[in-house]
Parts: C-alpha cells; structure tokens; sequence
C-alpha cells in the first residue's frame, strides 16, 4: 500500500521528488505522516484518503519540506495512547518509544525509582509516556517539553482523566531555556529523558537544586556517562541502572538509572 502510494506522490512531484513516512502504531490503530518534497493537488490528496480507507488507518498526514505544518488528509480515529488508564490523543509524528512493552519496563522503572515521592518534575515529557503514569499513582507532575503540540495532549489527557489536579504540563524548550535549580526545589524527585545529546543544562540545575531523587532515562551511554558525572559531582549516588535492549540487532541501548542524595 505505501508504495504504491508513494508512486502517486512523487509522480505528482515529477522527477527526483523525494519522500519518506513516519508510522505510529497507536492504540486504534496506524498513523501515518507521509513527508514529500513538492505540493500535492487535490487528486493525489484524494487518492491518499481512499488509502486511508482501505488500509483502515487511524490517522494519515501531510507534511511539506519545510513546513513545520502537519496536514490532515484523513482522520479516521482519535489517535489514541494510554498510559497510566487514560486515553490520550496524541499529535502526528509525536516521540514514542520503539515498542510498547520497552516502554512499560521504562516507565516500572520509573515508577519503582519515585516510589515515596509526592512531587515529581518530568523533563522532556514528551506527551506524558510517564508523566500520566506518575499522576496515576498519586504523585504531583509538572510535565516540561519544548513540543507544544505534545504538552497540550497532556494537558487535555489530564482533563479527560480527571487528573488536573495532579498533572500540569508547561511548554519549554530545555536546551534554549533550561529550568533553574530554585524552580526545581519543591520537587521530590524528578525524571528526564532527553534526546541523544543528553540534557547537560538540565542535568547542572538539578545538581544545584534540593531535588533527592533524579531518575534518568537515556537512549545514548555516552551522553548519560557525561550527565552522570555532573550529578555524581553535586553529591547524588547512582544506586540503580537498568538497561532496556529494544533495538534487536543494532548497538543502541536505552537504560534508567536512579541518584539519589
């Protein structure tokens, strides 16, 4: 099906129109973003949609190089994720981990390492994988991620799931604009799982901050080799690490490990 669809859009492009898709297993089912290089006409958007039908996808998008714009071309279902028992409908394209029972192992591990937390800061949320997990167990969540798209999820997961009260989420970009180590200070415990460059920024301000619990959660050793330093050299102990291999066949590893002071 996609290749015959991706026929219809690079003909549609005409000659060395590039493109590739984004797919997404979620809950009720597939979606998909498909990036192309040129416009599509209202023939190839409409042959996209019948796509859409008979391959009974949840979801299936537009996205021009360049454009920071995902179009919709068919919305079949919500686009669904649960965590933590609450549905959440999450934007195209967003982070997810690599498969759903990694994630679940992940977020035990998290969930194991904020065990006696009250507070707990999420950084690099995303659009809640453990933010709504934490919540669910009774703990009060600040969610920060720069995806503004991925935190208004969570604020309308939150809202479905009856869950205001103990999860907020906030629109920041941590690497442009990293959180200072006094606005961290009424926290318990905090958790973040940056992309492969790690969260050194981040990692300085929790070191200055009274938080006594960090759990970081890494898809790069280097980077979280480089962060643990900086913690271990604030006064934090590593006293867990757990590596998670969902990349069979390949040398990536993800890994959660617990300081504590």
């Amino acid at each position: 099906g996609l290749r015959r669809i991706f026929g219809a859009v690079m003909a549609a492009g005409g000659t060395g129109t590039d493109g590739a898709a984004t797919v997404t297993l979620l809950d009720d089912g597939l979606d998909i973003v498909i990036h192309g290089t040129a416009p599509l006409g209202p023939l190839v958007l409409q042959d996209l949609a019948t796509f859409a039908e008979a391959e009974d996808l949840a979801r299936l998008w537009w996205q021009q190089s360049g454009d920071t714009v995902i179009h919709p071309v068919a919305l079949r279902r919500a686009g669904l994720v649960r965590w933590g028992g609450v549905a959440v409908t999450v934007p195209p394209a967003v982070f997810l981990q690599a498969s759903a029972d990694a994630e679940a192992v992940m977020a035990d591990a998290v969930l194991a390492a904020t065990r006696g937390a009250g507070a707990v800061a999420d950084l690099f949320a995303g659009a809640g994988a453990f933010a709504f997990r934490l919540a669910a167990a009774g703990k009060k969540v600040v969610a920060w991620d720069s995806n503004r798209a991925a935190i208004e999820a969570v604020q309308a997961g939150a809202r479905a799931g009856g869950l205001v009260d103990r999860l907020k989420g906030a629109v920041r970009d941590l690497y442009r604009n990293p959180v200072a180590g006094s606005e961290l200070n009424g926290f318990d415990a905090a958790v973040f799982d940056p992309p492969r460059a790690g969260a050194r920024d981040t990692v300085a301000a929790l070191a200055s901050s009274t938080v006594k619990r960090i759990v970081a959660v890494s898809c790069n050793p280097a980077s979280f080799v480089r962060d643990a330093r900086i913690l271990t050299a604030g006064g934090y102990r590593l006293r867990t690490v757990r590596g998670v291999d969902q990349f069979q066949w390949t040398p990536h590893l993800e890994l959660v490990a617990m300081f504590e002071r």
